[in-house]
């Protein structure tokens, strides 16, 4: 959400899939500095982006929105990988038969296989 004195106030960026990660609290809110104090109208939304995909590649458990996450990424890793695995396959992953299209209005089975028709990755989590 783009805030009507924008580019000096920094957007609303929060995730409405629920992830479990220990910066992204259960309601979504991200915590990443430059969405907040470190905010400036110079940075552009790519780089916020990119700042959000390096939070989500590498979790600052020291600053945490969820402590549950962050206690865990700490202590027991192979515990977190595998239930952020599985709160990907219960809340980010498509339901069977979904179909990606750019309209969202083609049901094309084939769209949703990977090149080698098999249907994605995740199947070998």
């Amino acid at each position: 959400v783009f805030p009507a004195d924008y580019p000096f106030k920094a957007p609303l960026i929060y995730f409405t899939t629920r992830i479990f990660h220990p910066n992204i609290s259960q309601s979504g809110t991200i915590c990443l500095d430059t969405l907040t104090y470190n905010w400036s109208a110079s940075l552009s939304i790519g780089k916020v982006l990119m700042s959000i995909q390096q939070l989500m590649a590498d979790p600052n458990p020291s600053d945490p929105l969820d402590g549950t996450s962050a206690r865990m990424f700490r202590n027991n890793r192979v515990k977190y990988n595998k239930t952020a695995r599985q709160w990907t396959r219960e809340y980010a992953y498509p339901p069977p038969g979904y179909v990606f299209t750019t309209s969202q209005t083609t049901t094309s089975p084939a769209n949703n296989e990977d090149s080698t028709g098999s249907g994605g990755s995740f199947s070998s989590w």
